[in-house]
């Protein structure tokens, strides 16, 4: 049976609309962008040389960098997670005609923080097992490794690619199931595979029409720095305009990350309502 994808998406694209709910994923977003920001101009400066293929660089000089953006990437991975079961707690009472206000959702944050971290700990550790060759193949050109060690890596990754990707596809509900029906981790993943497995088509369309949304999103929204940069040739992240740019990505990661904790609402609800 088919879903209705022009309800699910017309109401998914305006949910993000919401004063309330993009103020606050914004503002955190904000925070760490900045963060993210400074420490990628301080240690990285300009670009000019890798972008243009004049200079790779080396794992020495790229090590100062990872020190100190693995733990923000970490700490922000966190917050997000922390925010996203009041999301979509709020994405589902708009998608049932009842409106609310994102404070009167918070609460679930806080009680289904754990479960929704495990979940995403354990799809997170699969996917790194999974694509984990890209590293391999990175490290071999970064340090002079044999082409024996690339090749290798590449297997890995080509392999682990089409593998993690079927999972992903499987697990598209399951933090939403985690959340929603307060199911554990792996209780979560198992529900997800049962829903999907019954509308892998229906899946199939929701992220061909999801992509098409954000990657539509995402070029319009960063043309002005695309065209500013080509026109100007500056690839200087600590400037006036990095940041101004910075601040209207932000803006548009925000933008999808609400747009997808709706359509993945959207999706879950118009399963449950086919009954499969």
């Amino acid at each position: 049976m088919g879903l209705d994808f022009n309800r699910l998406f017309g109401k998914s694209v305006r949910y993000p609309l919401a004063k309330d709910a993009f103020i606050l994923m914004f503002a955190v977003q904000l925070v760490f962008a900045i963060a993210a920001w400074f420490i990628s101009g301080y240690f990285l400066g300009d670009m000019s040389t890798v972008f243009s293929g004049e200079e790779i660089p080396s794992l020495e000089s790229l090590m100062p960098f990872m020190v100190y953006s693995t733990p923000l990437m970490i700490v922000t991975w966190v917050f997000l997670i922390l925010l996203m079961p009041a999301y979509l707690e709020n994405s589902l009472a708009y998608f049932s005609g009842k409106r609310k206000a994102l404070s009167g959702d918070l609460g679930t944050s806080k009680k289904r923080f754990l479960p929704l971290l495990a979940l995403c700990l354990i799809i997170g550790l699969i996917m790194l097992a999974c694509f984990g060759g890209i590293f391999l193949v990175a490290f071999a050109m970064l340090t002079g490794g044999s082409f024996m060690l690339v090749a290798a890596g590449g297997l890995w990754f080509a392999i682990g690619l089409v593998i993690g990707i079927i999972i992903l596809f499987m697990t598209t509900v399951s933090p939403v199931i985690s959340v929603l029906e307060k199911h554990g981790a792996l209780d979560a993943i198992k529900k997800s595979w049962k829903m999907i497995a019954k509308n892998k088509l229906n899946t199939f369309i929701f992220y061909v029409l999801l992509g098409a949304v954000v990657v539509a999103v995402t070029v319009i929204g960063t043309m002005p720095e695309t065209f500013y940069t080509l026109l100007s040739g500056d690839t200087s992240m600590l400037s006036i305009p990095s940041f101004v740019f910075m601040i209207i990505r932000t803006a548009i990661q925000t933008y999808v990350a609400l747009l997808t904790y709706a359509a993945l609402v959207g999706l879950y609800a118009a399963i449950k309502k086919t009954k499969t």
